[in-house]
């Protein structure tokens, strides 16, 4: 009696009929009968290690199985997985700051647990990656980032998020003539004025309010 082979996913259960055999041509004789196998296997159970499991046959029934003496021959068991990680948790949206040097802002890294939780049904580790990678310098606006979750078994999906880079660097106002005026009461006040430089938009216009009496 030879076990049949078989294939399942890694997070299936595989339950045995108990009929996945075959005998061999002609070794029956006067009508006798192989009805039922118990068939058994490490890899049939969910979450059962990838690759080849033997499937072990035993304990035949039948009739008139007293008349022979059996062999038992094992199948194989191709356990697989072809199902990618499941993301249960992903950022949705994360503005960053532009920085005082520059009109731009440095994605930092985005595959650790604040940012993305993936699970697999086989494999015990998930690897994450983002695309564009950590310390790339975005410009402001709406940008987006992939992030994706590969198993030992090269399964992958993916989430595109959003990044959002916003101004919130203030300009810097540089008084001309300096930060006290003096100036003779009988003389009218001329403002020197002031120039005002943003790290985004540039040099920028001065409005100046109040009056000197």
């Amino acid at each position: 009696i030879t076990a049949d082979d078989a294939t399942k996913e890694c997070s299936q259960t595989l339950t045995f009929a108990g009929a996945e055999f075959t005998t061999g041509a002609g070794q029956l004789l006067n009508g006798d009968t192989v009805t039922n196998v118990t068939m058994t296997s490490i890899g049939a159970v969910s979450g059962a290690s990838t690759g080849l499991c033997d499937i072990v046959p035993s304990a035949a029934e039948g009739t008139g199985l007293g008349n022979y003496h059996i062999a038992y021959h094992e199948g194989k068991l191709t356990v697989s997985d072809t199902t990618p990680p499941a993301i249960t948790y992903c950022f949705t949206n994360l503005t960053l700051s532009t920085t005082s040097s520059n009109c731009q802002a440095v994605l930092p890294d985005l595959t650790g647990a604040n940012y993305i939780i993936a699970v697999d049904n086989c494999s015990s580790s998930v690897t994450v990656t983002q695309n564009p990678p950590a310390d790339t310098r975005l410009s402001p606006g709406t940008n987006e980032v992939v992030l994706t979750a590969l198993d030992e078994s090269g399964n992958a999906t993916s989430s595109t998020n959003t990044v959002v880079v916003a101004d919130t660097v203030a300009p810097i106002v540089t008084i001309l003539g300096g930060p006290t005026l003096t100036n003779d009461c009988h003389v009218p006040f001329t403002d020197p004025g002031a120039t005002a430089q943003d790290n985004c938009a540039g040099v920028v216009s001065v409005m100046t309010t109040g009056t000197v009496n």
